[in-house]
């Protein structure tokens, strides 16, 4: 709010005004709707300031401060009361500015080291972030709107909306209303890669689209765009085939299949194995891990790790 509009809504509310400036302040909130709903709300602020009570010395004590700043504007002027009642309303004002204005410039951030983590987000959707990556969350997201800034690696398990979810990267952006998919971005070499596990997505970029079906992998690099087939599928009887996949990535499907999280150093991600697991039988799922790897994995507090 300017300060010259604050001025006049003071003066019309400590009956200050001349009445041509009564008349003309009168005119101008009936033809200017933000002006109405400004002084609606500073109004509602006065009544509130109006109906508190202070201490007669401190109002005082104010006022005698006060009272020399503005004796020399006859046009301006304001009684003990209405001079608290405009200092208590300013600092309520101040105060819900830097409250609201701290809410609304809120971003979320998700920031991984060492480990992979699992996140659910506000809309339900669920996003497992690989070690050393990030995943920005404006304001607004799941109210206004369903998007997200990815640097580096994620899986998303998308919960259908009719609000798009959008993951941006540096190169391209993926576009799905709901599936099941995984985002690698590579800031130094600036390439991307999409793989689409289950449902349907576009990946723009440069203005043109490329869609994706279940079981495609999209690469972009050095803006070349290329298309194979991921090693990873579903079946319709429930469950889900990993051809010759990293551990990262079966544990990965495990960690979004049954909301769980895995904590297992990086260096015995890296092995490739062909799996059959089944997406109700989590107990099962770790037995068959345990068969391929040669490793003990337990459940511990909803977290996958190595005993």
């Amino acid at each position: 709010m300017s300060t010259e509009l604050e001025h006049k809504i003071i003066q019309y509310l400590t009956n200050s005004m001349s009445s041509e400036d009564l008349a003309l302040f009168v005119q101008e909130m009936d033809t200017n709707v933000l002006l109405r709903k400004e002084f609606d709300v500073y109004r509602s602020i006065w009544e509130v300031t109006n109906s508190l009570s202070y201490e007669s010395e401190s109002v005082n004590h104010s006022w005698k401060s006060f009272e020399p700043k503005i004796t020399d504007k006859p046009h301006y002027f304001l009684s003990k009361s209405s001079f608290v009642n405009v200092a208590a309303s300013t600092i309520i004002i101040a105060i819900l500015t830097i409250v609201t204005w701290n809410f609304i410039s809120k971003e979320s951030n998700f920031e991984t080291s060492q480990y992979a983590e699992n996140y659910v987000l506000d809309d339900h959707s669920q996003v497992i972030l690989n070690p050393n990556s990030k995943l920005i969350l404006p304001n607004g997201f799941n109210s206004s709107n369903r998007e997200v800034t990815l640097l580096g690696e994620a899986y998303f398990d998308v919960v259908e909306s009719n609000k798009k979810f959008i993951v941006h990267t540096t190169i391209g952006d993926v576009i799905v209303h709901g599936t099941q998919f995984k985002v690698s971005v590579n800031e130094d070499e600036q390439s991307v890669s999409v793989e689409l596990f289950d449902g349907k997505l576009s990946y723009i970029q440069s203005n043109q689209e490329y869609r994706l079906k279940s079981g495609d992998i999209l690469i972009s690099s050095s803006n070349e765009i290329t298309k194979t087939t991921s090693n990873i599928s579903m079946t319709n009887d429930g469950y889900v085939i990993c051809k010759n996949t990293t551990l990262a990535n079966i544990l990965a499907q495990i960690d979004l299949i049954y909301d769980v999280n895995h904590h297992i150093k990086p260096s015995l991600l890296k092995g490739f194995y062909s799996v059959s697991l089944p997406k109700n039988d989590l107990k099962n799922c770790i037995k068959i891990l345990n068969q391929i790897s040669g490793n003990n994995f337990v459940l511990i507090d909803n977290s996958i790790v190595l005993k």
